[in-house]
C-alpha cells in the first residue's frame, strides 16, 4: 500500500511539473535598452537557449539585495521572452531587466515578472549566469559593432556629400571596426 500512494504521489508530481518543464527556451525575445537604436528582436535558437528564464537568471543561487543600481542613472536591457503556444503563437511570458556590473562582473537581472500571472520570482534580483552574462556581452557587443558601422556609414556619405574631391578616398567599415 505505502508503495502504490508513493507511486501515485510521484506520478502527480510528474504530471504537474510537466508543463513547467516542457516551456523550455524562449520562442522569441525582445531586447531594448537606451543604447539600441531599436528592439533587437532575437530568434536563434542558441541565443534564445542563454536567454530564457532560468538560463540567464541564477534562481539556483537565490534571490540577492537589491543591487547598488539606479534605473534613472545605470544602463539596463529589458527583455521580453516569449513561448509558443499550441497553435504556433507567441505570447508573452515574462519580463526582466538585465543590467551589466560597472565592474564587468556578472550583471544583475530585475525579474519584473510574469504576463498575466504571477511567480515567487516577481520583482526579485538574481546574479546573472556565466552562460547567461556571455549571451548579453555577445548580443551588445554586436549591436555595437551596427550601430558603428552604420554612423561610419553615415560620416563617409556625408564626406563624399561636402567635399566631392573626397570620393577619391575610400572609406569602408572595415577602416573603423579596428577601434576599441
Amino acid at each position: 500500500m505505502r508503495r502504490f500512494l508513493y507511486l501515485f504521489m510521484m506520478m502527480s508530481f510528474m504530471l504537474l511539473t510537466l508543463p513547467v518543464l516542457a516551456k523550455g527556451s524562449a520562442s522569441r525575445i525582445d531586447v531594448s535598452g537606451p543604447e539600441l537604436s531599436d528592439t533587437v528582436v532575437l530568434t536563434d535558437p542558441a541565443v534564445l537557449e542563454s536567454l530564457s528564464i532560468a538560463r540567464l537568471e541564477d534562481f539556483v543561487s537565490g534571490s540577492i539585495e537589491v543591487p547598488f543600481v539606479d534605473p534613472q542613472k545605470h544602463t539596463y536591457y529589458e527583455l521580453s521572452r516569449y513561448t509558443e503556444v499550441s497553435n504556433g503563437q507567441s505570447i508573452l511570458w515574462d519580463t526582466v531587466r538585465y543590467y551589466p556590473d560597472p565592474n564587468g562582473e556578472r550583471g544583475y537581472v530585475h525579474y519584473v515578472g510574469m504576463e498575466n500571472g504571477w511567480s515567487e520570482y516577481d520583482n526579485h534580483w538574481f546574479r546573472v549566469r556565466d552562460e547567461g552574462e556571455a549571451a548579453m556581452q555577445r548580443l551588445l557587443d554586436r549591436q555595437s559593432k551596427t550601430v558603428w558601422e552604420r554612423l561610419s556609414n553615415q560620416f563617409a556619405q556625408f564626406v563624399a556629400n561636402v567635399m566631392p574631391e573626397a570620393r577619391l578616398i575610400s572609406l569602408t567599415t572595415q577602416d573603423f571596426t579596428s577601434f576599441p
